[in-house]
């Protein structure tokens, strides 16, 4: 039987604002499997609650779905918690209607039982929900209440119907981008990513390429890549780029984020050939082969060669990382040389997060401990607590005031806000 579903969108931060992909795909699937949505986006609303209030009250939803972004903004020190205002905001919900709330959102990993417990939802998703929250919908009163969660799934086959770029217009003007996917999930093992080591699941190059083509004439021009890390699967990320060329008009300006190794030049061609135009690589200190300063470098120099800007995001200054690994990588980034350099050494620490284990468990660690918030800070890790052993004044002092080279925090900005054609800001 059909089910009217409200999906809620509760992020309101506007550095940058972030359209929320993940709510189209999840409209897209439920209105394909027969039910009706309506999308309650209040990143831009003055008065938040009583839009929820009024939004129950006139749509009488069957079922609720919130997602949740970021539990935080993740930068310090200007650090917001975001979950207070969410689950006040799922407070407002429950005063004018007995739906279940499903909580989902790419937060989810950090301590999927902590939220869900926090918010005082019904159920939570963790990955992709597509599937998953139609097989929920098929018994809606089981959901109410259970407190589980349920992983989510991603269909390869499957072509998604976006809103048209006028839907958007508040998010463009205000410095955020059109997105879309290529797959879901990352098989890396980065100790302090919530997203390490989650399924993977490739969508169809054909039907990615559909979607950016849809994009496109729509009026969106300038898009920015959702997954993890689009170099997932070299042979993948290839084939969609070949369809992207075939299909997707001319004019597309895109930027994305790829990890060291895992290319080839032929897959820099591509990306020049379609039209991205920024590629950002996510490095760090951690102990890796002899190999990755060196594919940083190289992966640099292809991309130059191709004409297409690199920006580096280096998380630096872990536990136990090697004494001279921070010296080794800023000479290798001197040397080769990108459009900028964004350096974190302010580590958030999650619950899921091996390199929180190595942090709490190790008596050395305790005095780079940052508790934003103090009470049961340590015990949660939902409130913001960081682990920062090299301070924002220590980098000022290695970077002997290079401008390539910004810290973290420092500006509310990231890299892809540019606009195609533009220095990257900095």
């Amino acid at each position: 039987m059909s089910k009217r579903v409200l999906l809620i969108n509760p992020n309101r931060y506007h550095h940058p604002p972030v359209i929320p992909i993940g709510l189209e795909y999840i409209s897209h699937a439920l209105r394909h499997a027969g039910h009706e949505t309506r999308l309650l986006d209040l990143c831009f609303e003055d008065s938040p609650k009583k839009r929820v209030a009024r939004e129950l009250t006139a749509y009488k939803p069957d079922a609720v779905c919130v997602t949740i972004r970021n539990v935080d903004s993740v930068l310090y020190p200007d650090t917001e918690f975001f979950l207070p205002a969410i689950r006040d905001m799922i407070g407002e919900v429950r005063a004018h209607s007995d739906a279940p709330i499903i909580a989902g959102g790419a937060a989810m990993g950090a301590d999927p039982e902590g939220i869900l417990s926090f918010l005082e939802a019904d159920a939570g998703v963790i990955g992709p929900g597509e599937t998953t929250i139609v097989e929920m919908l098929s018994s809606p009163g089981e959901i109410r209440g259970c407190g589980k969660m349920f992983h989510g799934g991603q269909p390869e086959d499957f072509t998604y119907v976006r809103q048209d770029a006028s839907c958007w217009a508040e998010y463009i003007e205000n410095g955020g981008l059109g997105g879309f996917t290529t797959h879901s999930g990352c098989s890396s093992a980065c100790p302090y990513c919530i997203e390490a080591g989650t399924p993977v699941m490739l969508r169809n190059p054909e039907l990615v390429a559909l979607e950016v083509t849809t994009l496109l004439e729509s009026g969106m021009r300038h898009l920015h890549l959702c997954d993890p890390e689009f170099n997932e699967n070299i042979e993948h990320a290839e084939e969609v780029l070949g369809q992207m060329i075939k299909r997707a008009p001319s004019g597309l300006k895109w930027a994305l984020y790829m990890r060291p190794g895992h290319y080839s030049p032929a897959l820099f061609e591509l990306l020049a050939k379609s039209g991205a135009y920024l590629v950002t690589l996510s490095v760090d200190t951690c102990p890796h082969d002899s190999d990755y300063l060196g594919d940083v470098s190289e992966m640099i120099h292809i991309a130059k060669d191709n004409g297409i800007q690199t920006c580096v995001d280096l998380l630096a200054g872990l536990p136990g990382e090697h004494e001279d690994a921070f010296k080794l990588t800023m000479d290798a980034l001197s040397a080769s040389k990108p459009k900028e350099v964004v350096i974190n050494t302010t580590i958030r620490l999650a619950r899921t997060t091996p390199v929180t284990s190595v942090v709490l468990e190790g008596t050395e660690h305790g005095r780079f401990i940052i508790n934003i918030n103090g009470d049961n800070g340590l015990e949660s890790l939902l409130s913001p607590v960081f682990y920062q052993r090299i301070t924002p004044e220590q980098l000022k002092d290695m970077t002997r005031g290079d401008p390539m080279f910004r810290i973290a925090g420092e500006e509310k900005i990231v890299n892809y806000q540019s606009k195609p054609g533009q220095s990257v800001p900095g």
